[in-house]
């Protein structure tokens, strides 16, 4: 292999795990913003409900957290696809060596 195509693959592999460092900070920023979307939303269906005494919210907070566990569940299969992407770039680029 010569040092330009050394070099080519290595600027590839560079550019694999930065794109891997920017699914991997989207995945959080999706988290983190899913995390704060639900508690917000939770915490309005309670101050509706506080006004509205014979009613119950449980249902209502009952599905947002289903959602917001769905949700976790799809981040949590992304994060491994992820995982396993750069588990084979890793083990790609170290075969090229």
């Amino acid at each position: 292999m010569t040092p330009t195509d050394r070099q080519q693959l290595e600027e590839a592999h560079d550019r694999k795990r930065q794109e891997f460092a920017e699914a991997e900070e989207l995945i959080d920023h999706y988290h983190g913003q899913m995390q704060r979307d639900v508690a917000q939303q939770i915490d309005a269906v309670l101050a509706l409900y506080k006004q509205l005494p014979e009613a119950d919210p449980l249902p209502v907070i009952n599905q947002l957290q289903a959602q917001q566990a769905e949700f976790n569940q799809l981040l949590s299969r992304q994060i491994g696809a992820l995982e396993d992407a750069k588990e084979a770039e890793r083990r790609a680029f170290r075969d090229l060596e």
